[in-house]
């Protein structure tokens, strides 16, 4: 940078020059590409990455993967004179997490019903699961970095005293108007996908609730 030093002669002062610059433009080039690297590095770490979670401990209630809650509601009852009667519930709700990978927050996290196999009646492909946790329900969230929000996916509502529960269940539309719309027991096989600031993944799960000698068995929710 300050020229040939001091004592050379005329004869290697060019070749100095030449090859001192020369030095100069191989460090520029080594120095840019190592910053386009690590910028390269920087901007995949900072770019939302996402992981569905379920991972049950069992099949009975292991929050928040599964949650079975148990209440009371008002039922109409015709034959009774104040035609409202206090019957015992059971809700049997299966949920998923998506958990964000990245150090920046992923924004507008959804996770949606990909496909269902077989389809069927109230089966909505590409409709919105509900956030755990938000009244009126609600279908996208911010995930902070490191972090997991939890989405409904799958239920069954039944009568305690029931002998023989219904034979339907739900899928945990965010939609209020879908929410409680039945579905026909059976085994289905769908496809959850997680899309929010750019990032998307899939995960692949069976719902079942089989029906045999006109009986129905419990909801059961796993992943293939």
């Amino acid at each position: 940078m300050i020229g040939p030093p001091i004592g050379i002669d005329n004869a290697n002062r060019r070749s100095y020059l030449v090859w001192g610059l020369l030095a100069l433009a191989i460090t520029a080039v080594q120095t840019f590409t190592v910053q386009r690297l690590r910028i390269r590095e920087l901007e995949v770490a900072m770019a939302p990455k996402l992981e569905i979670l379920f991972e049950p401990k069992n099949d009975e209630d292991s929050r928040p993967y599964l949650q079975t809650l148990a209440f009371q509601q008002l039922v109409e009852v015709p034959s009774f004179r104040s035609k409202q009667v206090a019957v015992n519930m059971i809700d049997r709700r299966y949920r998923v997490g998506v958990r964000n990978l990245s150090t920046v927050v992923a924004p507008d996290v959804a996770l949606l019903l990909q496909s269902c196999q077989p389809g069927g009646n109230f089966v909505f492909p590409e409709h919105r699961f509900a956030v755990q946790d938000t009244n009126p329900p609600d279908g996208v969230c911010d995930i902070p970095a490191g972090q997991t929000r939890w989405f409904d996916v799958v239920n069954e509502l039944s009568w305690v005293a029931s002998k023989q529960p219904a034979a339907v269940f739900h899928l945990c539309y965010q939609n209020p108007d879908f929410q409680q719309l039945p579905v026909p027991a059976g085994t289905y096989d769908i496809v959850v996908r997680a899309d929010g600031g750019g990032a998307s993944v899939t995960r692949s799960f069976q719902i079942s609730k089989i029906v045999v000698d006109g009986k129905s068995s419990s909801l059961r929710f796993r992943a293939t």
